[in-house]
């Protein structure tokens, strides 16, 4: 038999659900009163019939909601520990009777001696957490790893234990390794949160109830102020716009809210933690495409599923969430498509569906319409309004106005980052004293901003909350890393993937290298490396040869993390790790190497022979290969720099011509002085092409030494070593830049 709630709680003061139920509202003759300007009369009715406890909405404007979801016109059911809000007030419903966990996505195994009704009794053995069924307590979430924490009695008290999740445990709002608990900390597993007594484990409901709140953010860039401090409260299901101006700071506001961009000032909150702690529970959907055009949607999501869900989800698993999803955002039919051949609004669709795979419980989009006709518009604006009744928050930057009558709020910026309006849209109508929404653009360039701002209702600045139980950390505890080997290889099977897909830019990488290789072998004889000869060519082929090295890495890797920087923010924000990005990038673009330097030895040493022992080419080979590579750092260190992939490509020139000036070829080092020499050491290719020499044995010639002098004596292990140093420098380089990259 189900649970029966037979109480109503409000204002500290239990009120029995009678026969006739229990109406709330402003009138007097009420059994719950709310005297509030926005709650009607006879405002709702909790009640109880055969099939369980029951809210209906009577008639009222401002509407009623169960969990942050507003009433459609119907009776909602309700559950054990529900809230209900009428106007800015709550009440809870309660049941007389002792029940498991209320959230279906909690299992915990039977409990005897329990004094709560949905506690679990602390014992002498220890309480393990996690996704798996084997655990104590089961937590049904993508969010959450198949053996997340574990609590443990001690001798000294109770400890909590991270099991190195990639979600990670929170005490307090804080992430923490481990944790002695006290009374009254909360620990926090994903979008789950558990109150701790010192003998109980009590869950505080989440599902459904998230609230994102930001307390005076502010964000400038160096003497300017982007975002004025701006304080908002965005209740759980509500649709909430953003409209304003261009240049007004919505895309700033909404990247603080999504935890994108840290505020200068202020703080964001997820019910009452930081939003740092909790961005699992974020998705944020950016104007830029997350997903990568030429992999099919199913593919996209399931690389996006391996990215972002804990390490330890299985194929099956991964498979059902893509599943889910491409139910969930009508995606099922196009989904063995490439995306770059199906439609706006379904690659817009399947943006979302990218975020919905963790089933976050916030959900930002900055102008997902841009760009669309009227009908798709409509859909996905219909699709929005639908993921906010589930309970989830949906905010969204907008340029149409048309349908902001279905949003439940709407937030107007000015010029400046200001905020001039944030309340039911109606209102807003009213504020700017407009008769359509698309005349407030025009209400705002009538008026300066200030006019505006000091017209908006402030609101009234919240208790401040009581300050948690002191987290005490156990000594040794660290800082939890996300894996990088297991997403370095998703990461690189998706580059592969893509790579081998982008038929045109692979036929030039490869295409390219018998041209240069035959273009080089026409210019120089057979006999270049014969001996006995005077080897007065072999320099400058080998030169040659080095600086084609040079460009083949530097080519292929310069365009390599720009034209996907916006997949990388993105991913980045949700765990993966730039150690795991960057080490994927050097895999495939080495591979790619590899094969361009195997085409262009065979063509070069297979028509003009080294004349010299099996060892020399492999040494040659060697540095030819490790020249690539550190080139393959440097140019990802340009992409790194660049803004597009243009801009990257008109780069490379400028790192490539002074390769040749201080190379060691064109002007020899022999005579020069301590400055020249200075810069032609800092250069990649007068080392490679020492090495080549070196390794070619060219030195023995006596007209090389007259123009060359020492250049080619030194030992070929240690100018591998040098070249190796350029590669490992240039590649620490490219990851202290993603580290730190912003939009």
């Amino acid at each position: 038999m189900g649970e029966q709630l037979d109480i109503v709680r409000f204002g500290g003061a239990d009120v029995p659900i009678g026969p006739a139920g229990v109406v709330i509202g402003r009138d007097s003759g009420c059994d719950i009163v709310i005297d509030a300007a926005t709650v009607s009369r006879q405002h709702a009715r909790i009640y109880n019939d055969a099939k369980g406890c029951w809210v209906a909405d009577l008639g009222t404007r401002n509407g009623t909601r169960v969990n942050g979801l507003r009433l459609d016109g119907k009776p909602a059911g309700l559950s054990n520990g529900d809230r209900v809000r009428i106007g800015d007030e709550e009440v809870v419903v309660l049941t007389g009777e002792k029940t498991a966990f209320a959230d279906p996505r909690i299992a915990g195994r039977p409990r005897t001696g329990s004094s709560r009704a949905t506690s679990m009794q602390l014992a002498a053995k220890p309480i393990t957490i996690g996704r798996d069924p084997a655990n104590t307590l089961t937590l049904d979430d993508p969010n959450v790893s198949r053996f997340h924490a574990v609590i443990e009695p001690r001798s000294r008290g109770v400890l909590v234990r991270d099991l190195s999740s990639r979600n990670g445990t929170r005490v307090n709002g804080t992430p923490v390794s481990s944790a002695w608990l006290t009374p009254g900390d909360q620990i926090a597993i994903g979008a789950f949160r558990f109150r701790f007594t010192g003998s109980t484990l009590d869950p505080v409901q989440e599902r459904g109830k998230l609230r994102l709140e930001s307390r005076e953010v502010s964000i400038s860039a160096g003497n300017k102020l982007l975002l004025a401090p701006t304080s908002l409260k965005i209740e759980p299901g509500e649709l909430v716009a953003i409209i304003g101006e261009s240049g007004a700071g919505k895309t700033t506001l909404l990247k603080a809210l999504a935890g994108v961009t840290p505020p200068t000032a202020g703080q964001v909150l997820v019910n009452g933690e930081p939003v740092e702690t909790r961005l699992t529970d974020i998705g944020y959907v950016p104007q830029d495409d997350i997903v990568h055009r030429l992999l099919t949607v199913r593919e996209a999501l399931r690389y996006a599923a391996k990215l972002r869900l804990p390490p330890d989800t299985t194929a099956r698993e991964v498979d059902a969430a893509v599943q889910r999803v491409l139910g969930e955002l009508d995606l099922s039919e196009p989904a063995d498509v490439r995306v770059d051949r199906i439609s706006g609004g379904e690659r817009k669709r399947v943006g979302v569906a990218v975020e919905l795979l963790s089933r976050p419980g916030i959900l930002l989009l900055d102008e997902p319409a841009s760009g669309l006709d009227p009908g798709l518009e409509k859909k996905l604006m219909a699709l929005l309004w639908k993921l906010s009744r589930d309970g989830r928050p949906v905010i969204t930057i907008t340029h149409s106005t048309k349908y902001l009558p279905r949003c439940d709020q709407l937030i107007v910026m000015g010029r400046g980052g200001v905020l001039c309006y944030y309340g039911p849209p109606p209102g807003a109508l009213r504020f700017f004293g407009v008769a359509d929404f698309d005349d407030i653009y025009q209400a705002l360039s009538s008026q300066p901003v200030e006019h505006w701002s000091r017209r908006r209702p402030r609101e009234v600045a919240p208790p401040p909350r009581s300050a948690p139980s002191m987290v005490l950390a156990v000594p040794g505890a660290r800082e939890r890393q996300p894996a990088a080997l297991p997403q370095a290889l998703v990461l690189a099977r998706r580059y592969l993937t893509l790579m081998l897909r982008d038929h045109r830019n692979l036929a030039i990488l490869l295409g390219q290298v018998p041209v240069l290789a035959l273009a080089i072998v026409i210019g120089f004889a057979a006999s270049t490396f014969a001996r006995p000869g005077p080897l007065i060519n072999a320099p400058t082929f080998l030169f040659i040869t080095t600086i084609v090295a040079v460009w083949l890495g530097a080519f292929a890797a310069a365009r390599e993390i720009v034209k996907e920087k916006s997949v990388f923010l993105r991913e980045r924000a949700v765990g993966v790790s730039v150690r795991a990005y960057l080490l994927s990038k050097t895999l495939v673009l080495f591979l790619l190497c590899a094969v361009q330097t195997f085409i262009l030895i065979a063509i070069l040493f297979g028509l003009r022979p080294l004349h010299a022992s099996n060892a020399a080419y492999l040494e040659a080979g060697a540095i030819l290969l490790i020249t690539s590579l550190a080139a393959i750092g440097i140019g990802m260190l340009i992409s790194t720099l660049a803004r597009s992939e243009d801009q990257a490509m008109s780069y490379i020139p400028l790192f490539l011509i002074p390769q040749l000036l201080f190379g060691g070829s064109i002007i020899p080092l022999l005579g020069k002085g301590i400055a020249f020499k200075v810069l032609a050491g800092a250069m990649l290719a007068r080392w490679a092409f020492a090495g080549l020499g070196a390794a070619t044995s060219i030195a023995r010639s006596p007209i090389v030494i007259q123009r060359y002098g020492s250049l080619f004596s030194l030992a070929v292990p240690l100018l591998i070593i040098v070249v190796a140093i350029f590669a490992l420098v240039a590649l620490a380089l490219v990851g202290a830049r993603l580290a730190t990259q912003r939009d």
